[in-house]
């Protein structure tokens, strides 16, 4: 089963897709069903249909040549190609109140009220039963662009002709919504946390990370390939020409997708690359998470080129400074440069050195004896 299209209220709207016939769904290599609740689809994506909204055959054949793109794809009324034939107060109301919901959610979409959505039903699965019952359809979208899954749309002339009054209602029921919504899209659980803390955090935090960007660039080399552990949904990583970001979070890594160049699953002390890989590491942020007895200088020495840079950043704190300066040395790296930012932050450069043969052998063997 290609699909399943949804339309809530069962017989009753099933005019909705009366444009559909399955003929002409069949004619696309399609083969389809038709339910009335999202939780009772089978097919590898659902389309869904709302009270007051038509699709036809172009609408449809637009929405499904975006799928490998997106894993939802929106009919939006608000990009260029759509309209909407209702009143021009209507108009003015939901553009405006589509507009200020988009930005309180910071969410990548222009009509977060559409009507017509195309879903991956695998996204859906994620969200659970629980979610799919009782979510709203703007608090799906919000769950979905919090797992890092992407939303995209196509344009859409709506001709369903709702009146003011219908209008207002929805807007109000989204504003009603916005508190918990919003607190939702803050939270740690959202796969672009890191992202967009760049426009929502308190201006002396913005700044602060605005900083530890332009330091950890201005250490790095221009286009040569850089390894971002711990990478998260940063603008860091999505600034790197050559970067390869790894993280242990597969809704930051979705996230990503498009946005960074290279992307791997995993995380400190066991990086999943041969040693020498290369020239340039970055750890930003990432120590203080760790267990104290985590190895993570070795493993970062170790995907390290020889006399590759290593670029480590972390919160100022007591003797922070003159512990890590120790560990670096004691870990085969020359400390290059130290610099204090503000919050306060030390951000290190070190190169890791060519161990001593008879050294290395030492170790070695102190190893093999322990």
């Amino acid at each position: 089963m290609d699909l399943t299209l949804v339309v809530p209220g069962g017989e009753s709207r099933k005019g909705g897709v009366s444009g559909l016939s399955p003929e002409s769904i069949a004619g696309l290599g399609i083969s389809y069903e038709l339910k009335d609740r999202v939780q009772d689809a089978s097919g590898g994506h659902v389309l869904v249909v709302a009270r007051g909204h038509r699709i036809d055959q172009d609408l449809f054949e637009r929405l499904w040549a975006r799928r490998a793109e997106a894993e939802v794809v929106l009919a939006s009324r608000y990009l260029r190609g759509g309209a909407s034939e209702v009143s021009t107060l209507a108009s003015l109301a939901t553009r405006l109140g589509n507009r200020a919901l988009r930005r309180a959610l910071r969410l990548p979409c222009h009509d977060l009220a559409s009507g017509i959505r195309l879903y991956k039903r695998s996204a859906l699965e994620e969200l659970g039963a629980t979610a799919l019952e009782r979510s709203s359809s703007l608090e799906l979208l919000v769950r979905l662009h919090n797992l890092g899954f992407k939303l995209r749309e196509v344009a859409y002339h709506d001709r369903g002709g709702r009146g003011l009054g219908r209008v207002l209602a929805g807007l109000a029921a989204g504003f009603r919504e916005l508190p918990r919504l919003a607190k939702m899209r803050r939270s740690p659980e959202a796969a672009d946390l890191d992202d967009i803390a760049f426009e929502t955090l308190p201006p002396w935090r913005r700044r602060r990370l605005a900083e530890r960007k332009r330091t950890i660039v201005s250490f790095l080399e221009v286009d040569v390939p850089v390894l971002d552990v711990g990478c998260g949904s940063s603008r860091l990583i999505q600034s790197l020409s050559r970067g390869t970001g790894l993280d242990c979070d597969l809704r930051k890594l979705r996230f990503l997708r498009g946005r960074a160049r290279a992307l791997v699953g995993g995380e400190l002390p066991r990086l999943p690359f041969r040693d020498g890989s290369f020239p340039q590491v970055v750890c930003s942020d990432v120590i203080a998470s760790l267990a104290p007895s985590t190895p993570y200088l070795p493993e970062l020495r170790r995907v390290l080129a020889s006399r590759g840079t290593l670029v480590l950043t972390t919160r100022a704190a007591g003797g922070t400074e003159v512990t890590l300066r120790d560990e670096l040395q004691k870990n085969g790296f020359a400390i290059d440069e130290v610099r204090r930012i503000r919050g306060p932050e030390l951000v290190f450069r070190a190169v890791r050195k060519d161990l001593d043969p008879a050294a290395h052998e030492d170790r070695r063997g102190g190893a093999s004896a322990s």
